[in-house]
This record gives C-alpha cells, structure tokens and sequence, in this order.
C-alpha cells in the first residue's frame, strides 16, 4: 500500500486501505493521518468520514465522531442503509443523551436487509456501501445486542427480552455467541436484575470462549453495583489460576492494589514478573506498590537491584 501511494500520492483508494489496516494494527493516530489525505483529496468521501467516526469514537471522543457521521450522512444519504453505520450513528446518539433518536437509530438498524435474516448479508455485503465498512456475523450480533439495550433504555422490557432472545437463539454455538450473552448480562444489569446478571455469568465455564470477559463484567458489577471488593478481586484470581498469563496475572495484581491490598498484589506481581523479568514497566508498578506501604526504603532498594540487574 504504502509503494502505491508513494508512486501514486493522488491515489485515494490506497489511503484508505492504508487507514484500514492502520486501525487494524492498533495505530490509530497513522489512520487518522492517511484519512485526513483522503479527505484532502475528496471531502465528501463519506466512507472516510463513518472511518473516521468509529477511530474517535473508539478513543472517547463522541462530538468528533457524530460531527463525522453527520458529515458522512450529508455527502451521501443512503449511507444510512449500512448497517454498521446506523450502529455507530444510535450508539453515539444514546451517548449524547439524545435516546429517542438513538432508539429510532438502532431499530432503523435492526430492521435493514441481512440482519435479522443471515441469507440476506451476502446480498447486502456487495453494495458499494459496504467497501470499507465490512458488514458480518459479528455485526449483526452487535446490531441485536444494542437495539436490545436501547429498548431495555426505554423502558420497553418485554420487546427487549424478545430481541436478545431472538439473538441468543440466532448465535448459539457461534463466535458470536459471547456478545450475545454478555448483552443479556447487561440488559438485566439495566433492568435492575443484578441477581439474574450475576446467574448469567457465574454459569459461564473457563472452557467457554466468553469466560474472560464474563469474569471482567462479573467483577465491574461486584466492585461498581455491589461494593463487594473482595468478590471483584476474587473475578481476576479465577482468571490467573485458569489461564496464568502474564496479563491475567498482572490484571489479578492491579484488582488488588485497586481495593488497597498492596502486599497481596506485590506478591502476585511477583509471579508476573517471574514470567517476564525484564518489564520495566511491571518493575515500576512493584515500586508503586512497595511505596504505598510506607516503607519507602524497602521501595528503594527493590528499584537499585532491578536496575542493576539490566545494563
């Protein structure tokens, strides 16, 4: 890509494949960089314009990125027969406060060609619309999950339980099967149903593909709705004890030092250092750690020996 835009710089179509792989890798600022090229070229490029609402979106930014969808929508309007678009369009529009809209937003959404019926997407995945914004299983969950939400939001429970109902049945046994359940987790989180929520993910088993993330929400609602600190450090021990990596490790760390338990979390940091003993950053939090104990001596003398340790 980057040879095609080096022989060809007025080449637009390479900017954004290069803004697509960018977002891909994770370089978001490189992907902001190669669609402001785009634009430059073409400002009523609506596809760099839904792009370049999902990286700001994706970094917080909601009034930049619904500036970029109204922009998107007033270069094109039949954009709003993308699916994923009108997503991203009812998620923003919930976020600003605005949930009629959103609302309108998502079941305008919900209701487009190939969402509720999967024969229908490879039809609708070849409209020019869908170039760059790929349309797919993991979408249409998505799509289900959110309308859900918005409904749940509204106060129109039983037409919410409907649609997740729909989905879970729709994705059972799928890769798309997590998103769905961790929805229904969220939808009786916002019905008030903590009881149900925690049952939902509780059953979750560490061989199932949504365990970890249902470990994560499980411990947001101890820790958030419940004040049960022990229990939301409890969430992370489960995950390092099933799958001891050095993030699951360092995550049941940073759980502890969260409910100020440093001494426990040293030494569990401990354990993730032993896995990768040349991450400085891991040493620092050590030393943080070590300081919030008040023996600032101790802090010390733990960070000259590590760093005597490297050359």
């Amino acid at each position: 890509i980057q040879i095609a835009i080096k022989k060809v710089p007025g080449l637009i179509p390479a900017y954004m494949l290069a803004a697509k792989a960018k977002t891909i890798m994770g370089d978001m600022n490189g992907a902001i960089q190669s669609l402001k090229k785009s634009l430059e070229m073409d400002p009523k490029n609506e596809e760099a314009h839904i792009l370049q609402a999902i990286i700001v979106y994706s970094n917080g930014n909601i009034e930049s990125a619904y500036s970029s969808i109204k922009e998107a929508l007033a270069n094109n309007f039949d954009i709003d027969r993308n699916p994923f678009f009108m997503m991203i369009k009812g998620q923003i529009e919930f976020e600003m406060g605005n949930q009629e809209e959103g609302l309108k937003t998502l079941s305008k959404a919900y209701n487009l060609p190939g969402v509720q019926i999967p024969e229908e997407k490879e039809q609708i995945s070849k409209n020019r619309y869908m170039s760059i914004i790929g349309f797919n299983d993991n979408i249409r969950a998505q799509i289900f999950v959110y309308y859900a939400k918005a409904l749940s939001r509204a106060g129109e429970v039983t037409k919410a339980k409907a649609v997740i109902e729909a989905s879970m049945m729709e994705f059972a046994g799928t890769d798309e099967e997590p998103i769905v359940l961790l929805g229904n987790a969220d939808i009786q989180i916002i019905s008030g149903d903590l009881k149900k929520a925690l049952g939902i993910l509780n059953s979750v088993e560490p061989n199932a593909k949504a365990y970890m993330e249902a470990r994560k929400k499980l411990a947001d609602i101890y820790l958030n709705e419940m004040k049960q600190r022990r229990q939301y450090a409890k969430c992370y021990q489960d995950l390092a004890d099933n799958f001891p990596t050095f993030e699951n490790i360092k995550l049941y760390g940073d759980a502890l030092m969260k409910i100020l338990e440093p001494e426990d979390a040293i030494k569990v940091y401990q354990e993730a250092l032993d896995i990768e003993p040349q991450n400085m950053a891991l040493i620092r939090e050590i030393g943080k750690a070590m300081a919030t104990t008040h023996y600032y001596q101790r802090a010390l003398d733990y960070y000259e020996e590590k760093t005597a340790e490297f050359p």
